[in-house]
């Protein structure tokens, strides 16, 4: 049962990698829609969004990393689930202040407007996350 759960575990992170790499793509891909998005938004003109797509590489990297070496996966997995909690608050935010009319800028030209479904699949990522973390023992408790 261990070897199925870190294979699991490994699996699942892989997948997060991959979601990582999707959204910076698409980003890279439609710059001047992701740069609307994010001028609707009304963010500080300090925030360097333009570099978003370069971190989300590098989050892709570590993650892929993580998953494929078994390197450091329980840190990874607590570091993607913090960064979806944060992108739920942004979400919850933009829509309190009915900004986000372009989109949340998460995929680019993929994504329209800011919908339940922004909030789903964040909500799913975090559980996600959040569920490759325990040990094998722990999960077998739980």
């Amino acid at each position: 049962m261990n070897s199925v759960w870190a294979i699991a575990r490994r699996v699942a992170l892989f997948g997060l990698a991959l979601v990582w790499l999707v959204a910076a793509v698409a980003k890279l891909h439609a710059a001047s829609t992701f740069s609307s998005q994010t001028a609707a938004l009304g963010l500080p003109s300090w925030l360097p969004m333009g570099a978003l797509p370069y971190g989300e590489i590098a989050l892709f990297l570590v993650t892929a990393a993580a998953s494929l070496f078994a390197w450091r996966i329980r840190p990874v997995a607590v570091l993607n689930g913090a960064i979806y909690i944060f992108f739920l608050i942004f979400l919850t935010w933009e829509k309190a202040h009915h900004l986000g009319a372009l989109g949340c800028g998460c995929f680019g030209a993929l994504q329209h407007g800011i919908t339940p479904s922004d909030f789903i699949r964040d909500g799913l990522l975090m559980v996600l996350s959040f569920a490759i973390v325990p040990k094998p023992r722990e999960a077998a408790s739980a």
